[in-house]
């Protein structure tokens, strides 16, 4: 019979301390299911099933779903996931409200639990009524492009 608490003390060697820690660093590009943007539920194949998309239209749809989520809103997501427009729209000039936005993009890009995302290199905004809409050029750690367009509610 096997004994849970062990009587002798096993000792990791600090090469497989180092190899778990940095299998963490590395991005972890997987499929998924494809979503229509429009009305948010997954597409389906003329059989019935669920398409699935390839690796880097899964990060795409991540990042997007991402960003269209209001910080701070949901109690499941950490305080990095999505954008707090509240906070944003206090700024007092555009300038600031754009300087801001980029940050949260950012930061909340970089979020992301498979560590895919490496970088946001622009934002360009379109400011509307009550609304700003946001397209955003990401690089992923595999060197793949992400060109990303979101509306955000003021």
């Amino acid at each position: 019979m096997a004994n849970l608490f062990p009587e002798d003390d096993v000792e990791l060697e600090e090469t497989e301390i180092l190899e778990d820690e940095t299998e963490d660093d590395e991005p972890n590009y997987q499929p998924g299911l494809q979503v229509n943007d429009e009305t948010n539920d997954f597409v389906l194949t003329g059989s019935g099933k669920i398409r699935e998309c390839d690796e880097t239209e899964s990060w795409i749809q991540w990042c997007k779903k991402n960003l269209e989520t209001p910080r701070y809103q949901c109690i499941a997501y950490s305080d990095d996931i999505g954008i707090d427009m509240e906070g944003i729209m206090q700024c007092k000039t555009r300038e600031e409200r754009e300087s801001m936005l980029f940050a949260e993009i950012s930061e909340s890009l970089a979020a992301d639990p498979y560590n895919r995302t490496s970088y946001v290199e622009k934002v360009e905004f379109e400011w509307g009524a009550d609304s700003v809409t946001c397209t955003v050029s990401a690089i992923g750690n595999d060197g793949s492009r992400a060109e990303i367009e979101v509306e955000l509610q003021n």
